[in-house]
């Protein structure tokens, strides 16, 4: 079997930036993530959106009142497109490049962290994952 990449990866989000992006302002939180964020997230806390893609849960928590969000995507394009939907939302959110597996951050400086839709599945490797 052959092993999927961090490239193979980010040339499939590559073609999907259009869809990504209509779906961020068309369709927003699902029912179950809203129930669970407003239930586990506090309003203080600093989350990591780990695999924002182009803001589809990063946007909407900060409309919840989620104030201190950084949102992390493996896939340049789809970090250039949410930081471009920053104007749209009237919001100056943090998105940067980086890869799930190797965080540049240091140990504690967020209290929570969310891996929504398909993220974890794209990170290559079981042991990676786990």
């Amino acid at each position: 079997m052959k092993k999927i990449s961090n490239e193979f990866i980010i040339n499939q989000y590559q073609s999907g930036i259009e869809s990504y992006s209509k779906f961020t302002v068309e369709v927003g939180l699902w029912k179950s993530e809203k129930y669970v964020f407003e239930k586990y997230l506090k309003k203080s806390d600093n989350i990591l959106d780990l695999g924002c893609g182009t803001g589809r849960t990063t946007f909407p928590l900060r409309e919840l009142g989620y104030e201190k969000i950084i949102g992390i995507d493996l896939t340049p394009e789809m970090i250039e497109r949410a930081k471009g939907l920053n104007e749209f939302y009237c919001t100056n959110l943090n998105f940067k490049i980086g890869d799930a597996g190797n965080l540049n951050f240091s140990d504690s400086c967020f209290d929570s962290v969310i891996f929504s839709f398909n993220g974890l599945m794209s990170i290559p490797g079981t042991t990676n994952r786990k």
